[in-house]
């Protein structure tokens, strides 16, 4: 994912085009009269414009694989007419093409303004692979992203070397992407175990607001009686920091487990899990986030809370275990 951000980040930025030859190639078929030019300038269009539309759809992908036939045919049907949406709307009603801005020099600056997000992008995923493989591993991806960005240069300014620098120019690039593959590979990339920092006070306490989850210390604890509330999270998880940020950690939220004697328990699924995958399955979730809070009474079955949480949400929860 560092790779796919970085490289359209780098096409955005003018460091290399991508797209143009492929519509090119199809240009032809789009060119047909009737309905069959019209069905390939669509099939031309979407693939083109996949690689800035699949981080928007991958979550609805995602779902999509886990549900049957019926509904995942319903969530593609819908992604395709979003795609075709605006120029279906356009093509009824010409009319509203007078409100569309016209094409201009802006348009080259927008591009190149929308390079920076996913620059970001890049560095988020950059970081939760730091925290999965370590700043050796980090340092060999950001290496691979220089020599890919050198690549990307070399290939742009192909047409105005001789033969001699052309295929120096080649020889360069696939020797890059042989390094890329090899650093997927390599066992500094290899996820490493999330080893747990005991935190202790003074008088050798621990800090932490939360057990390490564990399916043998959650029966332990069901058997026993007590209300357990289970937080399976990841570092990747945009939405499981949010809510640990603004809901989890907040003292509303610390305040109603200890008024509730509620157990909290986290388990981190960053590098995936066996148990904590056991647990995804059983509740026929495809990933991370999944909160579960199970009442001291092991015969009554455990509440599921929404995956976007609120304290107001948590606290209520709590209150009615």
């Amino acid at each position: 994912m560092v790779y796919v951000f970085f490289m359209m980040a780098l096409s955005l930025s003018g460091v290399f085009e991508i797209g143009t030859g492929l519509m090119g190639a199809g240009s032809g078929l789009a060119e047909k009269k009737g309905y069959k030019g019209s069905f390939f300038t669509g099939v031309l269009s979407t693939t083109v414009a996949t690689p800035c539309t699949a981080p928007f759809m991958g979550p609805a992908l995602g779902f999509a694989l886990t549900q049957s036939w019926a509904v995942a045919m319903l969530i593609f049907v819908s992604l395709g007419l979003g795609l075709a949406l605006p120029i279906l709307v356009l093509s009824y009603m010409p009319w509203l093409t007078k409100y569309m801005p016209k094409p201009g020099a802006w348009m080259e600056t927008f591009k190149q303004f929308m390079a920076f997000p996913l620059y970001a992008s890049a560095l988020f995923f950059l970081w939760v692979l730091g925290n999965q493989v370590g700043v050796m591993g980090m340092a060999l991806v950001l290496a691979a992203c220089i020599l890919l960005a050198f690549a990307a240069w070399m290939y742009q300014r192909r047409f105005s070397f001789g033969p001699i620098m052309r295929t120096t120019n080649y020889a360069v690039g696939i020797g890059t992407i042989a390094i890329v593959i090899y650093l997927m590979q390599t066992p500094f990339l290899q996820s490493a175990p999330v080893v747990q920092i005991a935190s202790v006070d003074d008088d050798g306490n621990s800090t932490l607001n939360y057990e390490v989850f564990s399916t043998a210390r959650l029966n332990e604890l069901q058997a026993e009686g007590k209300p357990v509330f289970v937080n399976m999270t990841a570092a990747w998880c945009i939405t499981c920091l949010a809510n640990e940020q603004t809901t989890l950690g907040t003292e509303r939220v610390q305040q109603a487990l200890d008024d509730n004697q509620i157990t909290y328990m986290k388990g981190d699924w960053t590098n995936e899990d066996p148990e904590i995958t056991d647990i995804l399955e059983r509740f026929n979730r495809p990933s991370v986030p999944l909160y579960i809070l199970y009442p001291g009474d092991s015969s009554k079955e455990p509440v599921i809370l929404p995956q976007i949480l609120t304290p107001g949400i948590v606290a209520s929860a709590f209150a009615e275990i």
